[in-house]
C-alpha cells in the first residue's frame, strides 16, 4: 500500500515509462535505507556527522511513520465496521482481510525503530570513535557523537588509563589534560593507528616504559607517560 501511494502521481503514465519510473524510486528508496544504514553503522566525523546520520534516516522515519498509520488507520476502521456502526460500502470475506494492514503496522514499527533507534553494537565498539589530529591539536568524538578538542600547546599531561572490564569493555584509554580540559579514546579507536608515533614526536622525554606497564595492566591503574615541566 506504501507503494501504491507512491505510484498515485504516476497514474497518469502509460506503458513502460511510468513502470520504470515506479521501479526507479521504489529502489532509490530502498538504496536511501541501505546508505543510512551504513552511515549510522559508520558515522562520518567532524561536527556535522551527527547531523548527517539524522537527516540520512529521516526519509526511512517518514515512510515508517506512514505505514504505521496506514495501518492502524485500517485495523480502527474494520474494527468500527464490524462492533460498532457497519458501512453500507464495507465488504468482510475473511481474516486474510488483516495481513495487510497488520504487515504494514509491523514494516511501520520496524522502519522507525530502525531510523530513530540506538545504533546497532558492533563487534568492535572501540571503532566508534573518532580520533582525527594534525599540526594545531587533536579532536575525539566519542560514540554518542559528542566532539572534544584539545590544542597540542595546552597539553599538560599524557597518561594511560587502564580498568578490569577487559576483554569485553574498553580497558585502555589514552589521556591527554590540557589547561581547558582534557580528551580521551580508548586504544582500537578509528584513526589510532600511529598515533603513539605522534606523541613520542610531539612531547619529548615520552615515557615508553609506562606505556609497556599500561599494556601489561589488567587493573584499575593511571600510568603517566609525560608531564609539562613548569619553572
Amino acid at each position: 500500500m506504501v507503494v501504491g501511494l507512491v505510484s498515485l502521481p504516476l497514474m497518469g503514465l502509460n506503458g513502460w515509462f511510468g513502470i520504470g519510473v515506479m521501479l526507479a524510486l521504489v529502489l532509490g528508496l530502498l538504496w536511501g535505507f541501505d546508505f543510512a544504514a551504513e552511515l549510522r553503522a559508520s558515522p562520518p566525523g567532524g561536527r556535522w556527522g551527527p547531523w548527517a546520520v539524522r537527516l540520512a534516516a529521516a526519509p526511512k522515519a517518514l515512510f515508517g511513520l506512514i505505514s504505521l498509520g496506514i495501518g492502524v488507520a485500517i485495523v480502527a476502521w474494520l474494527l468500527w465496521n464490524l462492533f460498532v456502526a457497519r458501512q453500507p460500502e464495507f465488504q468482510w470475506t475473511s481474516l486474510y482481510g488483516l495481513f495487510v494492514p497488520l504487515g504494514l503496522i509491523v514494516l511501520g514499527q520496524r522502519w522507525l525503530a530502525e531510523a530513530v533507534g540506538r545504533k546497532p553494537a558492533v563487534s568492535n565498539p572501540e571503532a566508534a570513535w573518532q580520533l582525527r589530529h594534525d599540526a594545531a591539536g587533536v579532536t575525539v568524538q566519542d560514540a554518542e557523537g559528542s566532539v572534544r578538542t584539545l590544542v597540542w600547546d595546552e597539553v599538560e599531561v599524557v597518561a594511560i588509563e587502564t580498568n578490569d572490564s577487559g576483554p569485553w569493555g574498553a580497558d585502555v584509554w589514552f589521556v591527554l589534560t590540557g589547561e581547558r580540559g582534557d580528551v580521551a579514546w580508548p586504544m582500537g579507536a578509528d584513526g589510532e593507528a600511529g598515533m603513539l608515533e605522534v606523541l613520542r614526536s610531539r612531547f619529548p622525554g615520552f615515557d615508553d616504559e609506562a606505556v609497556i606497564a599500561a599494556m601489561r595492566s589488567t587493573e584499575n591503574a593511571r600510568f603517566i607517560c609525560w608531564t609539562r615541566r613548569t619553572g
